[in-house]
C-alpha cells in the first residue's frame, strides 16, 4: 500500500484497531499508529553516535538546569520522536537506527526479493529458506543487521568466540559472514573421519 493508505480503521470507541505486523503491508513498512495510515519511515538523525540513555526525570533535570541535551538525545526525522539509545558489546551507548534508515529500507528490498523468489511455497513455509535459498540468506543477513544495528557496529573488535557466544551474533555469523557453525561441524567431521 502507498504512503496515505488507511491500514487500521477505528474501533467502536474511536480507538486505531492496530494489529501487529500491519506496517508490512505499507510499501514504506511504517505505521503512522495515530492516523492509522502508511507513513514515511521516521529516520535517526544520529544513528550509530554516542549517546546517553537518560531517564524522563534525568532529562527534565538537564533541561531545567539549561544543559544542553542534544548530544546525548538521539533525534529522529520527527521532531516529537526519538530512536533508541542503545548500549553495543564493546560498552558504548549508541544511537540506534530506525524505520525509515538505509538498514531498514536494504532489509524490506531483500524481503521482497525473496518473497518474490519463493512463490511457489506455501506461506507458512516461506519462513524458511523455501526454493529460493540466496534470496533467504540476503534478506535474513539484511534484517539482522538492521535489527541489531548497535550490536553489530563494532564487532570487527570483537573475539571470534563471541560469535557463538550469543545467538544474535550467532545468527549474523552464519547469515552474514558464512556459516562458522557449518564450518566448524565440517572440520570436525573430516577430523573423526580420518582418525577411524
Amino acid at each position: 500500500m502507498e504512503i496515505g493508505s488507511t491500514v487500521f480503521y477505528k474501533n467502536a470507541d474511536g480507538k486505531i484497531a492496530y494489529v501487529e505486523g500491519g506496517e508490512k503491508a505499507c510499501r514504506s513498512a511504517w505505521v503512522d499508529k495515530e492516523e492509522g495510515r502508511c507513513s514515511d519511515g521516521v529516520q535517526s538523525r544520529r544513528k550509530g553516535e554516542r549517546c546517553n540513555p537518560l531517564s524522563v526525570q534525568e532529562e527534565m533535570d538537564a533541561r531545567e538546569k539549561g544543559r544542553e541535551i542534544e548530544e546525548m538525545l538521539c533525534n529522529t526525522s520527527r521532531s516529537e520522536l526519538e530512536a533508541a539509545c542503545l548500549t553495543g558489546y564493546n560498552g558504548t551507548a549508541l544511537c540506534d537506527i530506525d524505520g525509515g534508515d538505509d538498514e531498514w529500507l536494504e532489509a524490506r528490498e531483500a524481503f521482497a526479493e525473496y518473497m518474490a523468489a519463493s512463490k511457489v511455497c506455501h506461506n507458512a513455509a516461506r519462513w524458511s529458506e523455501c526454493g529460493a535459498p540466496e534470496e533467504y540468506k540476503k534478506w535474513r543477513c539484511a534484517e539482522i543487521k538492521a535489527l541489531h544495528y548497535v550490536k553489530l557496529k563494532d564487532t570487527g573488535q570483537l573475539p571470534k568466540g563471541m560469535y557463538s557466544s550469543f545467538p544474535d551474533l550467532r545468527e549474523y555469523a552464519e547469515f552474514c559472514k558464512g556459516s562458522l557453525i557449518a564450518v566448524s561441524w565440517t572440520i570436525v567431521l573430516i577430523l573423526l573421519i580420518f582418525i577411524f
